[in-house]
Parts: C-alpha cells; sequence; structure tokens
C-alpha cells in the first residue's frame, strides 16, 4: 500500500484527525455506510460497511470477510470521503468471528490509482514477454498489467523513455482453453535502473482487437485473484 498514495496535510495533523473523526461521527449517526478500499496483488477489494464509534478517536466497521482477511493482513484501510480525498485507516483491532475491525490513527491522503484510467493486476505467476523494437526482439518479464499499460522486468539497459516497442506474450484463456497471442503496441514511459532486474513501465496504445484480448486477459487474473482470496478463507 506504500506505493498508492501521498499524504495530505489539510490544516493540521491534529486538526485532519479530528475533523475526520467529527465526519465519521456524523457518518455513524446517519447510519450511512462507508467505502472501504485496500490492494490486493495490486488489485482494489472494496466493500461497504456501517461504522459505529468505538470512542471519540476509534470506529468499528464490518467489511466483507474476504476484506477482513486482507486489512488483517495490512492493517490498514483506506476509507474514500470524496474525490479529492480519501482517508488512511490504522487497524487497532481486529475480530474474526465477529468480523469487525477497529479503526484509528487516521489521516488524509490523495490516491495514485486515483490519477490511473484502469485497474492493475499483479502475476502471481510472471509471464515471459518480447520487447520488439526497429533494432531486435529483447527478453523480458510481465510483472503487472492494466488496459493502459504494464510493468516489464528485463536485464537490457538499452531501452530509453520514449521507445516505441510491440509487446508480445501468450496467455491460457480459460474460457476456450486455448492460448491466445497478444501484440500490442506500447510506449516506454518510465525506467527505474537502480538495481537489476530494470522495471520499465509501458503505455499501451492498443487497436480494437488488441484491447478485447487484455480485457479478457486482465478479467480472468481479477477472478483468479479473488477466488484465491476466499479459498483462503475455507
Amino acid at each position: 500500500m506504500i506505493e498508492q498514495f501521498d499524504y495530505v496535510t489539510v490544516s493540521s495533523d491534529e486538526d485532519d484527525f479530528l475533523e475526520i473523526c467529527n465526519w465519521l461521527k456524523t457518518m455513524a449517526s446517519s447510519n450511512q455506510h462507508l467505502s472501504l478500499m485496500n490492494y490486493y496483488m495490486e488489485m482494489p477489494i472494496v466493500s461497504k460497511s456501517p461504522v459505529t464509534a468505538s470512542d471519540d478517536r476509534s470506529f468499528v466497521v464490518s467489511p466483507l470477510e474476504h476484506h477482513t482477511k486482507v486489512i488483517t493482513e495490512i492493517q490498514k484501510t483506506i476509507i474514500h470521503k470524496s474525490p479529492e480525498l480519501s482517508v488512511l485507516a490504522n487497524c487497532q483491532a481486529i475480530s474474526l468471528s465477529t468480523n469487525e475491525v477497529i479503526l484509528s490513527g487516521f489521516r488524509y491522503i490523495s490516491l495514485h490509482a486515483n490519477h490511473r484510467k484502469t485497474c492493475r493486476v499483479r502475476l502471481q505467476k510472471p509471464i515471459n514477454v518480447s520487447l520488439i523494437t526497429e533494432t531486435g526482439k529483447m527478453a523480458g518479464v510481465l510483472k503487472d498489467i492494466s488496459l493502459s499499460g504494464c510493468r516489464v522486468a528485463t536485464f537490457i539497459r538499452t531501452l530509453q523513455p520514449g521507445a516505441s516497442v510491440v509487446l508480445a506474450l501468450k496467455m491460457f484463456d480459460t474460457s476456450t482453453n486455448a492460448i491466445v497471442s497478444i501484440s500490442v503496441n506500447a510506449e516506454l514511459i518510465r525506467v527505474d535502473n537502480a538495481k537489476m532486474p530494470i522495471a520499465c513501465g509501458f503505455r499501451f496504445e492498443p487497436d480494437s482487437e488488441t484491447e478485447e484480448k487484455l480485457i479478457r486477459f486482465i478479467n480472468q487474473r481479477q477472478m483468479e485473484l479473488i477466488k484465491s482470496l476466499k479459498d483462503s478463507l475455507v
């Protein structure tokens, strides 16, 4: 979660905390539900939850069971407050038997994902990809992907931001039990070469046919992640 947001101070840390607590009290007294979110393998897990006051500085929520498991692992959750601001909450206590989470330590944040057009999913089993340029073909490993782009790890240092490539990969389509080839035009927009392998961020420029293949691939991955999360509760 660390990479998903920036802290925001509106007045001061204490004043912001008190303002958030007053807002949560209002939500609780009017029986309104909170929208809670966490990232699981880069995929947002969202659930609506009632909220009640535990005391003046902490509040109790009841997310969906699989969401509570994610919160248990991360010990934090994000509360949506407005299009501009969200709230990061620390977990003071969790009861898996009652599916209740006590939240405290509230701070305003701005989510990076608010600026991302599409949902990104991380791959549990990295997929080999080919990066095809005018000068040749390079090998890489796909780490995560969305409809708008992806992140690839590679040991090749010759790529520079602004480079145009064709990213080629093969996926197994569970709906047809067939191997599907995907080739998508992409622009390299970010390179992190502080350590090996190098992390490269690409922005896709797909045609309609390629976009449909990407949608199937990403939706399939999302279903696999949700299934693995729910299976872990059994």
